[in-house]
């Protein structure tokens, strides 16, 4: 059962009750589940309850947002960082943290941004 969106279709639309086995138990991906609730309106508090009691045994968890979370197709994206070269770039080359060179990106020129991956580039030419 270490297949993630079986279990969030489990508890979403009520398909099958998952959590028989003590191996189901020992593989449920707690974090993982309270953060594919999380990404919906309907069921963030849901997700935000089970966070608040992390040492919960996962049965118990389940059983909390199978039973308590109302039956409906929830499709969504997952938010995904965006990671990007620039930002690793400007984070090697003046030696800070990846917040505060997302700062520096919207200062940084694309002219600037090209000359500093030049200059960071030991092997030439980018």
């Amino acid at each position: 059962m270490a297949d993630l969106f079986p279990i969030l279709d489990s508890i979403n639309q009520k398909t099958e009750y998952l959590m028989q086995t003590e191996l189901d138990r020992k593989e449920y991906p707690a974090f993982l589940i309270n953060r594919g609730l999380s990404q919906h309106m309907d069921t963030v508090l849901f997700a935000n309850e089970m966070n608040k009691y992390p040492s919960l045994d996962a049965d118990m968890q389940y059983d909390f947002h199978y039973f308590s979370i109302p039956k409906k197709k929830r499709f969504g994206k997952w938010a995904k960082s965006s990671i990007s070269n620039d930002v690793d770039l400007v984070m090697k080359a003046y030696c800070v943290n990846r917040s505060r060179a997302i700062e520096y990106l919207s200062f940084i020129s694309e002219d600037n941004l090209r000359a500093l991956a030049e200059q960071m580039n030991p092997g030439g030419k980018v």
